[in-house]
């Protein structure tokens, strides 16, 4: 029998909130302006690694005679118009029950930011206006450089050991992601709720044959909340 959940480990971009599509749009635009040819697939292909190992394989699928440093320059200017944050319609409603009914530790874990910037949006997706004063939030932010993603990615060891830092057992820890790098990363830690949040940018992503059971779960990123609840255990 599966027991209670006792800590929460979830990717960002694309999995909490709808970020992929937009840097997809990105990438295109940064593409085009070194005189490229744009396939979404230059991009699906490396879903889940860090900003700049996607960029180098941009670069050097599509031809560019650019170097990796100055495409990753156009791809966050075009990324900087883009400051709208959108959270997936369930997420308010999960990190509600997490902190506020369950106690749950949350710890964020990203391939796409260094820690420092990961934690100020992390900081814009929580609603601490809902957080009693006296109540302490255990939060784990863990960008890019963190000691925990090695060389800036996300590993079955890495994941572990963030396990082990939060201070409970990874059977007993939900993690969510939309990556099949990541996903692999917590299926191999051993965690032991596993959601894959699906979405546009990565409805080609082809699941392990043996994914489907009662703690493995797909869901779409547009679910509503009473859609998500049946694949938690509180």
């Amino acid at each position: 029998m599966r027991t209670a959940m006792r800590a929460v480990i979830m990717d960002v971009d694309g999995t909490i909130i709808n970020s992929e599509e937009i840097k997809i749009e990105c990438h295109r635009q940064a593409v085009q302006s070194f005189g490229g040819v744009w396939k979404d697939e230059l991009y699906l292909e490396h879903l889940g690694k860090s900003g700049e190992e996607v960029s180098q394989a941009i670069v050097e699928a599509a031809g560019l005679t650019c170097t990796t440093q100055k495409y990753r320059e156009s791809y966050r200017a075009h990324k900087a118009r883009h400051t709208e944050i959108v959270m997936h319609p369930w997420f308010p409603y999960f990190i509600r029950a997490a902190v506020l009914r369950h106690r749950l530790p949350l710890a964020f874990m990203s391939s796409g930011y260094k820690t420092a910037e990961l934690h100020r949006l992390v900081v814009q997706l929580l609603d601490w206006s809902s957080i009693p004063p006296n109540m302490t939030l255990r939060l784990h932010v863990h960008g890019l450089d963190s000691e925990f993603l090695p060389h800036g990615k996300k590993t079955p060891e890495g994941v572990k050991r963030l396990v082990h830092s939060i201070g409970v057992q990874a059977e007993d820890v939900l993690g969510l992601e939309d990556s099949l790098t990541g996903m692999q990363a917590m299926q191999e830690a051993g965690l032991g709720t596993l959601i894959f949040v699906r979405h546009g940018a990565n409805q080609g992503v082809q699941l392990p044959e043996d994914w489907r059971s009662d703690s493995r779960h797909e869901v779409s990123a547009k679910a509503s909340w009473q859609q998500m609840m049946p694949c938690l255990r509180w």
